[in-house]
């Protein structure tokens, strides 16, 4: 401090001094200067006389001269440049280069004092406009560094910084000299190394220039390629240093250009000079010389023997407690320790954790210095406790405090074992919190709180952060908000308070958060200023952090307040004190962009035992990788400590930061640290993120029993924080409450899946409390809980339940933007699912059955297509009497659209053929006119294809109707003459997008065309039962041919027209055997629906042989279970088994039953089986399930006994481990759920 007083300067460019200094002198530098002419004028002459180096209006006295024969008598110029190039004109080149050779005497000065104060300083480079050679001969007296000269542009390939580089020629010879207009219009071009030398260190260095006007010529010129080049947005700061008399328009220009002028004219009490001013400047820099690197704190530096990592003797641990001690005495200070300190931390820390499992160790006090140092290093390598090293801890806990009891003193000593005790308590706390243990936080916390008396400073706050998590991580934010209020600052340590400021700003308080942090780091930096960067990096890691935070407020908090200028000026006043703070190591964004490097990527995975195929056919090597070596959970692990250690909220508002690294970390922790990566999901705030933890797979793994804690624990926070009530007038936490009601509903619809009934319950109730809510409209996802929830209970279920069904309000006069969210819930009924024939059906009062109806008479648009959807809901589940049923036909059928259909129920056309209807409706006349009035969709010349078709309305109505609908003979050939054009007409499009089988184009028609195949299968060929032309049969053909050629699988089309005779039963079959095998998915669905077809078909008994041939083939893939065509074999094996469980016989059932065996382990997610990926085997157990209650029921009906694996499949459909999808497959022997 007292060299920096002595060098006084004035305080309007101090802190540009101090900013050019602490580049220049951190480590490396990052400090470049250019020399312009008048810095040649300090030179020493050493000869007698007047002459001197000339500014550039000298210089174009000069040439005005040559050309005029006289000097211009007070006549203005305006460019010396266009002189030069008038001298060129008109005396040619060699004169002038003559004329600026006589004009400079660099033969009669010597380099001054300042020159060599220049080089001494350690500047990366140093550039020159001039000439002269003043700096190469000023080299001679500089011993400690060694300056490259490189005076054209094939020097600089191999020189070596620092270089003076001459950019516009150098005498005697090194031509040209750059000087005329026409030198600069070409010097980008021709000395293009040079431009982009400057260029590069603009981008690296803080550049000062000496010796400029900042009017004269080249200056401008290399201001303005620089500009051009690089933009005013990425060049860092150019500093312009001397004594000058600027006016305030002259430097409002400079500032325009990214100059800032450093100028000394207010540094001296008297009149200074230039000279005067550059001497200053170097002083001053050279005044703040550092002379010590502390950064060089390296833990692997260790004096311990390679024997002590292998051993774990007693009296080997002293040595290990006092080697890493010393190492945490020295510790600088960083708050973060930077990523290359962490690496070399753990690296030499790992070897030695196996000294915390020694339970033998009789001296209790040096086990927990080793459990304290272990947790210490844990700690600042930004790693969780492991749960083994916890249970250590708490062993070794247990056994101080049992040796401590009776004798508990308050300590000053922050390194006593009561010290020791409580910072390694405070890290299980931790501990507990990240893994969800909660009730042993509490009893833990509880313990705590009574020793507060015990406790150092930095515990206190540590206690209390670790509470607010706590609050924060359980969505209690009722505690949380009294916590934090009740939390009373410490302001001797201000980083805690940054961190409370950081939960603030996250929970909606941004502002209050802004205004801590304001006064944390004002704190913060007068410690800095007070205390010179020594050995102890605390304060300037903590001001880098704080920082950080700041910026992430103040931006968040503009956004909100539409002050994005505002934003910009805030991080161009942190970007130059970050840059100071990274000679220090000091540099969260680098940390930040590291984490995300790696978590931004694809996630690694890493088997815990791998083979690795050698180049030796059948030579194979076993690897074995265990836990701590996952280089990519343990960065992910890492960032979510590193979100706690910098106090980040990871949303503010619309605002977040790292949100990306956060995603990557849920997708690598969420099946180790479910509950931790749960709050991160809730903080991110992002719907998309919720699929990274909710998925099936990590649902799967959940216990159910943790599941409905899960639930019920949501429940509670909902309750908590008055979700589906009015929004508390203090806003606490509203931006968080925001985010879950969209994230709540979401989550809890996907746990519901795998929950008990009484849990169910409970969520339905919840539903029920939503759709009842005044801010219902802020909840998002209803709709995914409600479809998900009411089909995760079985029809019975749904029968019990069906009081708490009928009591959803009516909401149909919604928006259209709320009303899809707010649809009934009984409409998301799975339809295709019946209630057993003899289930005892609830008896509805008759009162409400009628204001139904009198509901559904006198409401309009949607209201009363609300009430229709229950009504509808209610016949579908025989829970009306037939008086009912007629009245429900009359209210469906009274508001028509132009068609003739009903309009207020969203129903296909064919549905209402399963429906009732007044008698006076001919309602097959009416959908066959619908039939014949509507086209199918040709695709219209000139027009945009659309991409994405979820359905073809006409095909779905035909094949929906295709048991419903006798078609006549005109009618079907008219049907098929319509198909024919549709395919005539758009064939075009399959053949020219067919070269792609990825091209949506081709996806898009291969779709529409296979609802065209459907319509011929379902619709055409069965009632082609007439005497048809042969023109039509040909057409078939040729569309079968036609679709072969372009390779779309034909088979269930050939299938279907082999009764007609159209097709052959003999290539069918050959089909089938070459399909079923195939590896494409649409080739083995086409042969077992074509199966299917033909056991559908009933044809004559004489052919019959084949049927037991092609059920076969479908055993034999669920025998072999391959994974393509595995699903649609068990289902269309189970379609057999209800239509035609004659054709299955004892050596189909044996096949089918040793498949559904392997099935029930292979599919369990639990198995490492890498048979099939973790969807499909969720879809493959659903799907065997279905198989195995249709083969259940065969049994039973044939009066065998039940095989061993079809009751294994019972027990796994009657398990609350298995989700909905899969226990409703046994639809069998229901029994009335408690409720």
């Amino acid at each position: 401090m007292k060299k920096e007083e002595e060098i006084k300067v004035s305080s309007d460019i101090k802190p540009y001094l101090n900013e050019i200094a602490e580049r220049l002198w951190s480590i490396p530098g990052h400090a470049a200067v250019m020399i312009g002419s008048g810095f040649s004028k300090n030179a020493k002459s050493s000869k007698t006389g007047n002459r001197s180096f000339p500014d550039w209006s000298q210089l174009g006295d000069i040439f005005y001269k040559k050309i005029h024969g006289e000097y211009p008598n007070n006549q203005k110029y305006l460019n010396p440049l266009k002189l030069a190039d008038e001298v060129q004109a008109a005396l040619g080149r060699p004169v002038l280069d003559q004329l600026i050779l006589s004009s400079i005497p660099d033969d009669e000065f010597n380099p001054s004092t300042l020159h060599t104060q220049l080089l001494d300083l350690p500047w990366t480079d140093i550039f020159t406009t001039n000439y002269d050679t003043l700096l190469e001969r000023a080299r001679v007296g500089i011993s400690e560094k060694n300056y490259q000269v490189v005076i054209n542009k094939e020097d600089l390939i191999y020189s070596e910084r620092p270089r003076i580089i001459k950019l516009h020629g150098s005498f005697p010879s090194e031509r040209p000299f750059i000087i005329t207009e026409e030198d600069y219009r070409k010097y980008p071009k021709d000395f293009a190394p040079f431009i982009n030398t400057v260029q590069q260190s603009l981008l690296e260095n803080t550049f000062c220039l000496i010796g400029f006007s900042g009017d004269d010529p080249n200056f401008l010129q290399w201001i303005g390629w620089i500009r051009d080049n690089l933009g005013k947005e990425n060049s860092l700061k150019l500093y312009l240093i001397g004594y000058f008399g600027l006016s305030d328009a002259q430097k409002k220009l400079l500032i325009q250009r990214n100059i800032t002028v450093v100028d000394f004219s207010n540094s001296f009490e008297g009149k200074g000079s230039h000279q005067d001013a550059i001497e200053l400047f170097f002083k001053y820099l050279a005044s703040k010389k550092t002379t010590k690197n502390y950064l060089n704190w390296d833990p692997e530096e260790t004096l311990l023997s390679e024997s002590i990592q292998k051993e774990t003797e007693p009296a080997k641990l002293k040595f290990i407690i006092q080697d890493w001690k010393k190492f945490r005495m020295n510790y600088p200070g960083w708050i973060i320790a930077p990523d290359d300190i962490r690496a070399k931390l753990l690296r030499s820390t790992v070897s030695y954790i196996h000294y915390i499992f020694n339970n033998n160790y009789e001296n209790i006090s040096l086990s927990l210095q080793f459990a304290y140092e272990l947790n210490w290093r844990l700690e600042k390598c930004l790693m969780p406790i492991y749960d083994d090293v916890a249970l250590s801890f708490e062993n070794i806990i247990d056994r101080q405090k049992a040796k401590q009891v009776g004798n508990l003193q308050i300590d000053s000593n922050e390194e006593s074992e009561i010290s020791i005790r409580i910072q390694l308590q405070l890290s299980l706390l931790r501990y507990y919190r990240e893994e969800g243990s909660l009730e042993k936080w509490k009893i833990l916390q509880s313990e705590l709180q009574g020793d507060l008396e015990y406790y150092n400073e930095e515990q206190i706050e540590f206690f209390k952060y670790e509470v607010s998590l706590f609050y924060f991580f359980t969505l209690d934010l009722l505690n949380l908000k009294s916590h934090l209020e009740n939390w009373i600052p410490n302001e001797s340590l201000p980083y805690w308070e940054s961190k409370r400021a950081g939960l603030l700003a996250e929970l909606g308080s941004s502002q209050e958060a802004e205004k801590i942090l304001e006064k944390t780091l004002s704190f913060v930096r007068n410690r800095v200023n007070l205390k010179p960067v020594s050995a102890d990096y605390s304060n300037v890691s903590q001001e880098a952090y704080i920082m950080l935070l700041l910026q992430y407020i103040r931006t968040a908090n503009n956004f909100l307040d539409y002050k994005l200028e505002k934003d910009t000026e805030n991080k161009s006043s942190f970007s130059g004190r970050w840059e100071k703070l990274k000679r220090y190591k000091c540099d969260p964004w680098n940390e930040l962009k590291l984490f995300e490097r790696t978590l931004r990527s694809p996630k690694v995975i890493s088997k815990e035992v791998e083979e690795i195929k050698e180049f030796d056919l059948g030579r194979i090597t076993v690897s074995r990788k265990f836990g701590i070596d996952d280089r990519d959970i343990r960065i992910a692990y890492s960032y979510l400590r590193f979100i706690e250690e910098a106090g980040l909220p990871l949303q503010i508002g619309n605002s977040t930061i790292g949100k990306e690294s956060a995603n990557g970390a849920l997708k690598r922790l969420f099946k180790y640290a479910p509950f931790w990566t749960l709050t991160i999901l809730i903080r991110i705030g992002d719907n998309k993120s919720v699929n990274i933890i909710f998925n099936r797979d990590s649902i799967a793994r959940m216990p159910a029993k943790n599941v409905d804690a899960l639930v019920l624990q949501y429940l509670k926070i909902a309750n908590d924080s008055n979700l589906t009530t009015q929004i508390d007038s203090e806003k606490f936490a509203n931006y968080f409450k925001n985010r879950l009601y969209a994230l709540l509903p979401e989550i809890l619809s996907r746990l519901c899946v795998k929950t008990t009934f009484d849990v169910k319950v409970r969520l339905l109730n919840y539903l029920l409390e939503i759709f009842n809510s005044p801010i219902r409209n802020n909840f998002m996802n209803v709709d995914n809980l409600t479809d998900r929830l009411i089909n995760s209970f079985s029809k019975p279920e749904q029968m019990q339940l069906i009081d708490i069904l009928l009591k959803f309000p009516n909401l149909g006069n919604l928006s259209d933007f709320y009303r899809f969210n707010f649809s009934n819930p009984l409409s998301y009924v799975d339809t295709e699912k019946k209630l057993p024939f003899d289930f005892d059906r609830p008896k509805l009062n008759a009162e409400l059955i009628e204001n139904l109806f009198k509901s559904a008479r006198l409401l309009n648009d949607g209201e009363r297509s609300w009430v229709i959807c229950t009504l509808l809901f209610l016949e579908e589940n025989g829970l009306l009497t037939e008086k009912s049923r007629e009245q429900l036909g009359v209210v469906l059928w009274k508001n028509v659209d132009s068609i003739g259909f009903p309009v207020d129920i969203n129903y296909h056309k064919f549905a209402f053929l399963f429906l009732p209807y007044p008698e006076e409706i001919n309602l097959e006349k009416l959908f066959k006119e619908y039939i014949m009035s509507t086209p199918f969709p040709i695709q219209e010349e000139n027009t945009g294809i659309t991409i994405g078709n979820k359905e073809i309305t006409i095909c779905t109505n035909l094949v929906g109707a295709r048991n419903q609908i006798k078609w006549t003979k005109e009618e079907i050939i008219e049907l098929s003459r319509r198909l024919f054009e549709w395919w005539d007409s758009d064939k075009k499009y399959l053949e020219k997008y067919s070269q792609s089988k990825e091209d949506e184009r081709y996806k898009e028609f291969y779709f529409r065309f296979s609802k065209m195949m459907d319509v011929f299968v379902f619709v055409i060929a069965p009632n082609l039962n007439f005497e048809y032309e042969v023109e039509l049969k040909d057409k078939i053909i040729l569309l079968i041919e036609e679709l072969k050629k372009i390779s779309i699988p034909t088979l269930r089309l050939e299938a279907a027209f082999v009764k007609n005779k159209i097709t052959e039963l003999k290539n069918v079959l050959i089909g089938i055997e070459n399909q079923i095998i195939s590896s494409n998915y649409e080739c083995v669905a086409d042969a077992l629906n074509s199966i299917y077809r033909l056991l559908d078909m009933n044809i004559e008994n004489s052919e019959n042989i084949f049927s037991s041939k092609l059920i076969d083939l479908e055993a034999q893939m669920v025998f072999w279970r391959k994974p393509i065509g595995l699903s649609g074999s068990m289902n269309s094996i189970g379609l057999i088994i209800e239509r035609y469980p004659d054709y299955v016989n004892e050596a189909h059932l044996n096949k089918i039953l040793l498949g559904l065996e392997n099935l029930t382990y292979e599919t369990n997610v639990f198995n490492n089986s890498e048979i099939y990926d973790d969807y499909q085997k969720l879809e493959i157990r659903r799907d065997a399930a279905r198989l195995s209650f249709k083969l259940f029921n065969l049994y039973l009906d044939r009066g065998y006994e039940i095989p061993p694996t079809l009751n294994s499949w019972k027990n796994i459909c009657q398990s609350d481990e298995e989700f909905s999808e899969i226990k409703l497959q046994w639809q069998c022997e229901f029994e009335p759920a408690k409720r």
